[in-house]
């Protein structure tokens, strides 16, 4: 329950800070910075929004918080204030970028696009930086959907091929069971599903398990349906009263942590990145001449 809160404000923080000037700050020097990331993420905050309110807040509404602790509304505010939060640091990290380019134009006279290049090849520790936080709030969008939001469900279905469920808006047809008996005496057992999202397929999923014959235990394959929005999880239960159960896991965003991560991990990366040092130019001694001798 602490995690959101403090996450958020972690965050806030993080695209504030890089405005702060040390020991004491101005408030109109740092308004006059900070405000074109804050109009910025005003802006973005729209989308961001809307994606919430059309594609996460129905799915509260159906199957409710995920935690005891934290009420719906309060899941609610996390939402808003997380999408507002997570704006700021990617407008703020696209704003440092244009204000460093800004700044080595008037110095150097160097065109825009020579002037972004430079900061990336000459200033990677601070470019470095810029990626990191812009991909923290990417995949701060992301854990607000794939942490707040998930819609589980243990469903059944007659096993006959062609049965037909629907879950969070999702049509599994169910295709039928594989078996298959390996060597070693172990046996697998898939289940064949197609995906569908309002009449156009998704894709076929085949969740499965298999059976260790030596060791009398049973171990389960999930499958994942990607999309942009949202993935979709299948795990085959079994089969129970000649009725196929299934536990289906509906993970909003999460594409976009796994994105945000990316992101991350190269800044990171280009941040520790070993900069080549110039070669040093090998003088070569050259004997002095020897003295001439004269006779007198």
């Amino acid at each position: 329950a602490l995690a959101h809160p403090f996450g958020i404000i972690f965050v806030l923080l993080m695209a504030v800070c890089p405005y702060l000037s040390w020991l004491k700050t101005d408030t109109a020097t740092f308004w006059k910075h900070f405000r074109w990331p804050a109009i910025s993420a005003a802006v973005l905050s729209v989308p961001l929004m809307a994606i919430w309110y059309f594609k996460l807040l129905p799915i509260l509404q159906r199957v409710g918080s995920p935690s005891v602790l934290e009420p719906e509304w309060l899941v609610i505010f996390y939402s808003i204030v997380g999408n507002i939060a997570a704006a700021l640091a990617i407008t703020s990290a696209i704003y440092l970028f244009v204000e460093a380019s800004r700044k080595r134009m008037r110095a150097k006279g160097e065109s825009a696009l020579a002037a972004l290049g430079n900061i990336f090849m000459k200033a990677r520790i601070q470019s470095g930086g810029y990626i990191t936080h812009l991909g923290i709030g990417i995949t701060v969008i992301g854990l607000i959907g794939s942490s707040l939001y998930v819609d589980e469900s243990r469903p059944t279905l007659p096993n006959v091929p062609g049965s037909q469920i629907n879950v969070g808006g999702y049509d599994l047809i169910f295709q039928g069971i594989d078996n298959a008996e390996l060597p070693n005496g172990d046996t697998e057992t898939w289940a064949n599903f197609d995906i569908y999202w309002e009449g156009e397929k998704l894709g076929t999923a085949k969740p499965g398990k298999t059976f260790f014959f030596r060791q009398q235990q049973e171990q389960r394959h999930a499958d994942v349906v990607v999309e942009f929005f949202r993935d979709v999880f299948l795990v085959f239960d079994g089969v129970q009263d000649d009725r196929v159960v299934l536990t289906v896991k509906i993970n909003p965003l999460i594409s976009w942590v796994w994105f945000g991560f990316g992101v991350m991990c190269l800044g990171a990366t280009w941040s520790m990145w070993p900069r080549r040092e110039p070669e040093v130019a090998q003088l070569k001694a050259v004997p002095a001449p020897a003295p001439s001798r004269k006779k007198k």
